[in-house]
């Protein structure tokens, strides 16, 4: 027997949304915070790369024309090597890695990220302190001149973080996080490479406090902004 009480409406079917539908992605990517955005192909992520690449390159050629080099550049031995070719090599490694393809969709494994970025982050400061010359210059203005350096390198690495954030949007389907932290590291390690080939500073908590920090802190709190814009 039929109960009468159950009303049965064959017509309205049609509202119940179909799982396997476009309605159910598109609340996904509402959820995500992205409504209705496509991640970028393989072919675009590498031409926008490539462009915030190069326009990394330019900015920080026009950094080190604009301060002028130091009047030690060429004979400083070991702290020339320490202040400007340590951090440039750190930050051109540590950059392609997080860029480089891998098992973890376009990029490398967690981790040989963390291990990239940690050599890094530990080899500056320590080679800042063994590399310049003495631990701490008791000359006049010590302190003001570690804060401006310190301003510095937040500033000429701030650009080319800006840069890569465009260029790697929505590039990171995996290891997201620890891949912008990296990203953003490296812009700091060439913002000190920079500004080492300006600086000549024989101090080592110079070095430590007005450069190599900087750039770290530049990783965590720029990487911590920059996954924002790299998840896809």
């Amino acid at each position: 027997m039929s109960d009468p009480e159950v009303d049965l409406d064959l017509a309205r079917l049609g509202d119940i949304p179909d799982p396997l539908g476009d309605e159910p992605l598109a609340a996904s990517a509402a959820a995500a915070g992205t409504p209705g955005e496509k991640s970028p192909t393989r072919a675009e992520v590498v031409r926008r790369r490539s462009i915030a690449i190069a326009a990394v390159v330019a900015w920080i050629g026009a950094v080190v024309l604009i301060l002028g080099l130091r009047g030690d550049f060429g004979h400083g031995g070991v702290r020339t090597l320490v202040q400007i070719v340590l951090p440039a090599l750190a930050g051109a490694v540590v950059l392609g890695v997080a860029l480089a393809s891998g098992r973890g969709g376009l990029g490398s494994r967690t981790g040989r990220l963390v291990a990239a970025f940690a050599l890094a982050a530990i080899l500056f400061p320590v080679g800042s302190f063994l590399g310049s010359g003495v631990f701490l210059d008791d000359r006049p203005g010590v302190l003001l001149g570690i804060a401006k350096c310190a301003a510095l390198i937040v500033v000429i690495g701030g650009v080319p973080l800006l840069a890569l954030g465009v260029g790697l949007r929505r590039a990171f389907p995996a290891n997201a996080p620890w891949r912008s932290v990296l990203v953003a590291g490296a812009s700091g390690l060439l913002g000190a490479s920079a500004l080492g080939t300006h600086c000549s500073t024989h101090c080592g908590l110079h070095m430590a406090l007005g450069h190599a920090l900087p750039a770290v802190l530049l990783a965590f709190v720029g990487g911590a902004l920059l996954v924002r814009v790299t998840r896809a």
